[in-house]
């Protein structure tokens, strides 16, 4: 639903913008994710892999953005419920902020793990937060900006394969589409 009505909105935006990208974007939108993720692991499987990381060079593969139920907004109290677990589970202050707003589900999740995706994360925060000032987005597209605020999860894992209790242990994190990007086991 939202998530692919977001991505054909993204293409769209990218290819009347007439940017010159420096990297090819693959638009991609997955099927069964309530079924193990099916969907992005066999596209993963069966495309990413043997088509992008040949041999032993590593590929120059920026990473993924996976825009799942992103129309959730809400902004009743205890409209968000998120495990007490997760405050040590993550390293960004995204527990506290979302508790200290009576669990308000008004925020987009930006779910990355601590190392690996941090550059790529940080890019995106700094240029959804940078929307707030400009003057073309304010008037064209939003004119609360503010409203729309970014929740950071940077998830307490690296780059290899964590053990099977580490994967456990953060199972809640791993049941969504993006998981199927930091760790293939082929």
């Amino acid at each position: 639903g939202s998530g692919v009505a977001a991505v054909i909105e993204v293409a769209r935006a990218l290819v009347e913008s007439g940017c010159k990208l420096r990297y090819s974007v693959i638009f991609v939108a997955f099927d069964k994710e309530e079924v193990g993720s099916q969907g992005s692991h066999e596209f993963i499987r069966s495309y990413l892999v043997p088509e992008f990381f040949k041999g032993s060079e590593w590929p120059e593969f920026q990473g993924a953005f996976i825009l799942d139920t992103i129309m959730n907004f809400n902004e009743t109290v205890d409209s968000q419920s998120l495990p007490d677990s997760w405050r040590e589970k993550i390293s960004s202050p995204a527990y506290d902020e979302v508790a200290a707003d009576s669990f308000r589900g008004n925020f987009i999740s930006l779910v990355s793990r601590e190392g690996p995706e941090k550059e790529l994360a940080d890019l995106i925060e700094k240029h959804w937060n940078n929307l707030s000032t400009d003057k073309d987005y304010i008037t064209m597209v939003n004119s609360k900006p503010d409203k729309f605020k970014i929740r950071r999860y940077e998830i307490r894992l690296g780059a290899t394969l964590p053990t099977i209790i580490e994967l456990t242990d953060h199972i809640h994190f791993l049941r969504s589409d993006h998981a199927r990007f930091w760790y293939s086991n082929e």
